[in-house]
């Protein structure tokens, strides 16, 4: 966010991602594994519109801003739920 606000050559939109795709299974049960807790999942019908996979094109990121990811999604997951049980307490 800073380097954005240091190299502003008018407005832009930036994925700021690890572009590397994560199935939302594998998410959630990251997150349930980090929380300590089960996942409820309710699956329901694919909605119109719904796109099979995702990812961040961080390309322009990268070019306009120097961004670079440091950290994966596995380990940022652990680092969020251990900031949210300190800020909880």
């Amino acid at each position: 966010m800073i380097r954005a606000i240091d190299r502003c050559d008018g407005f832009g939109i930036y994925n700021l991602g690890e572009s590397r795709t994560v199935e939302l299974r594998e998410l959630i049960e990251r997150l349930a594994a980090a929380i300590g807790k089960p996942a409820r999942v309710k699956r329901l019908p694919v909605e119109p519109g719904d796109v099979p996979v995702t990812f961040a094109d961080i390309t322009m990121a990268k070019a306009r801003l120097g961004y670079s990811p440091l950290v994966p999604v596995e380990e940022g997951i652990r680092r969020y739920v251990a900031w949210r049980k300190e800020v909880l307490r």
